[in-house]
């Protein structure tokens, strides 16, 4: 039970947030905006979030451009913004950051680190760590004599990648819109985009009637656990299955093979691109596991004696080469399931790491199911 400083503590945080919400309503109905009078922000199941006072339809919110903070915007109101917008092009895929990946970043030993270890959450937070090493690197070169400072990176780049709005092919950070949470497909009842004369006003619409209490939710995109919770901090209980990370052994030639050049061209195809070394790789796979399983069947192909390159188009189809794919991908998924580790995070006091705890576990879980049902689907169908 909460103690009474703490009920003071929490009740205090209630009114700062209840005036924050106020203010920013009302700066954006000065500024030429409007949001709905019979919307309220308080805090439900999710966090934090919209609630309709009253049953609603219609329009939700309208901000006019100078109330959005765009790429554009900044790229002109910095000196430099031009130069590294070209520099930046690089980091193309880089994707958003959370509050688990900058924690991360600063505490090796943290019991996180031994609870994903082998999961493909272990290689997103790797590739988080690493693009954001080399964009606070970029950043730095840029900024000159500001004392930019490796938290104060965190704390933009956190702000940025979980609030913008991708909106004709560019972020903007929208405000007021931002405090909407996330809903899987059934869920949502709000849509936004740009529209007005010159398609440039910021709009939220609701596609159907809201009753009074209900929260009002907005999509984030159809992602799984793991992306959700590196780029936004929370989980879902149902959500797309999650992608894991398997084994690819790739197929060896030998230089005397009669069909070397067929195979060659052959592979390039199939795999688009991938050339032939030794050792494997760590691939990306869905719950379908179709991309993962035509590699394998052209590995299969590849490693068997062949005449044309007809003939290896025809192989694909051969009975024996499809349970030998099988068996591979059974394999592989078996293999990552023997990497992933029981989850037995330690007792942790604060709210936050409770959460933080939750999280990964569900994150987990949800790799774990899928690969179970890879194995189940090879064994059944092999």
């Amino acid at each position: 039970m909460a103690s009474c400083s703490e009920r003071k503590q929490s009740g205090s945080l209630v009114a700062k947030m209840a005036e924050f919400v106020e203010l920013l309503e009302s700066w954006v109905r000065e500024h030429g905006g409007f949001v709905h009078p019979a919307v309220g922000i308080h805090k439900g199941d999710r966090g934090r979030g919209a609630f309709a006072s009253k049953d609603l339809a219609g329009e939700l919110c309208r901000l006019p451009p100078k109330l959005l903070i765009s790429e554009k915007l900044a790229e002109g109101s910095m000196a430099f913004g031009h130069e590294l917008r070209m520099a930046a092009e690089e980091f193309t895929a880089a994707p958003g950051l959370v509050l688990l990946t900058a924690f991360l970043l600063h505490e090796d030993d943290h019991w996180l680190h031994s609870t994903i270890k082998g999961s493909h959450l272990e290689r997103q937070v790797r590739a988080k760590r690493h693009n954001l090493g080399l964009e606070f690197a970029l950043l730095k070169s840029y900024v000159g004599k500001l004392p930019l400072t490796w938290e104060d990176f965190l704390w933009a780049r956190c702000i940025v990648s979980s609030r913008a709005y991708s909106l004709q092919s560019q972020r903007c950070l929208v405000p007021w819109a931002d405090l909407l949470n996330h809903g899987t497909s059934s869920e949502v009842c709000v849509r936004y985009g740009l529209e007005g004369e010159t398609a440039s006003d910021f709009v939220m619409n609701l596609g159907q009637l809201v009753p009074q209490g209900a929260e009002l939710l907005q999509s984030y995109g159809d992602k799984p656990n793991a992306t959700l919770l590196l780029d936004y901090g929370f989980v879902l209980p149902q959500a797309p299955p999650a992608v894991v990370s398997l084994a690819f052994q790739l197929p060896q030639l030998l230089e005397t093979d009669p069909a070397l050049k067929e195979k060659k061209v052959f592979w390039t195809r199939v795999s688009k691109g991938r050339s032939f070394r030794k050792g494997e790789l760590l691939l990306e796979v869905d719950e379908a596991a179709e991309a993962f399983l035509e590699l394998l069947r052209a590995a299969v192909v590849c490693g068997q004696p062949q005449g044309s390159s007809c003939d290896l188009e025809e192989k694909l189809q051969d009975p024996s080469v499809e349970m030998e794919a099988l068996i591979r991908l059974q394999h592989s998924a078996q293999q990552a399931l023997g990497k992933l580790c029981e989850f037995e995070g330690p007792e942790v006091k604060e709210d936050w790491e409770v959460v933080s705890q939750q999280n990964c576990a569900q994150a987990l879980a949800d790799e774990r199911c899928v690969l179970q049902s890879l194995v189940a689907r090879a064994k059944r169908e092999s």
